[in-house]
This record gives C-alpha cells, sequence and structure tokens, in this order.
C-alpha cells in the first residue's frame, strides 16, 4: 500500500483573490467540500462538482447546505457525458465553463481530479484567460 498527500495545495494558506473557483471531479470532491468549508465565509466562492452520474454525487447535497451557509457561494452539478477535450460544448470545456463561471479569469482557481481531466481542464483555464498562478491542483493518483 502506498499513501500519499494531502500535499497543502488545496489550502487557503496559498490563496489571494477574495474570488475563487472549486472543481472537483470524481472523488476529487472531498478536497474541495473541505476547502469549501474552510474558506472565510465572506470568500466570493463558485464550486463546479463533476461526477459521472447523478447517482455517483452523493457529496452534492452536503455541498449545497455548506454553500447555503455562506455569503457568496454556488454550486454547479455537472453529470453530462463526458466527452473529447475538443469535443464543442463538452463538459467543462471552455462554453460550457464560461457559461457557468462567466469571470472565470478573474477567479483563483483550486482543481482536484484524474490526471487527463486535470490536465484537460488546466488548458481550458489557460484558453479562458486564468493567469498560470492563479491556478492551484491536485491530481488524483488511481
Amino acid at each position: 500500500m502506498l499513501i500519499e498527500g494531502p500535499y497543502g495545495v488545496l489550502t487557503d494558506v496559498v490563496r489571494r483573490n477574495h474570488r475563487v473557483l472549486l472543481v472537483g471531479v470524481g472523488s476529487g470532491i472531498a478536497p474541495v467540500r473541505a476547502l469549501l468549508e474552510d474558506l472565510p465565509r465572506d470568500v466570493d466562492v463558485v464550486v463546479v462538482h463533476r461526477a459521472s452520474t447523478l447517482h455517483d454525487a452523493v457529496p452534492h447535497g452536503e455541498l449545497s447546505r455548506i454553500a447555503a451557509e455562506r455569503s457568496a457561494a454556488r454550486v454547479h452539478l455537472v453529470t453530462d457525458p463526458r466527452g473529447p477535450a475538443a469535443a464543442p460544448g463538452r463538459p467543462l470545456g471552455a462554453d460550457h465553463l464560461r457559461a457557468l463561471v462567466p469571470d472565470v479569469a478573474s477567479r483563483e482557481v483550486y482543481l482536484c481530479g484524474p490526471p487527463s481531466l486535470t490536465a484537460d481542464l488546466i488548458a481550458t483555464l489557460t484558453d479562458l484567460g486564468v493567469p498560470a498562478d492563479a491556478v492551484h491542483t491536485e491530481t488524483l493518483v488511481l
């Protein structure tokens, strides 16, 4: 058995912006949930929770409850079928992410998910104008 992390990337300690986007994919939603709870209540936060199916989105109710206790928080659940990175309109592609979070380029982003999706999302965030130093990631080792 090999145990790794946490590495401290998905913590409030590195945050420099009052507006934050948290993206959790699959089991990557667990550290995102913890960060949502730890962020100061006045931080403007958007959570994007990506799950394969609605059945897999078990923590969504808890995320919504935590967000409701904050002054400025929104939670989006994305359960659309997966698609190739280059497919127009794919879930969490540039158009979809821009529709969910129109001010994404002005937010600090925390991202946790599987390696290929994390890489795709980093490229998408770059295309949307998010500076590289505003993106904090932990990739799940599967």
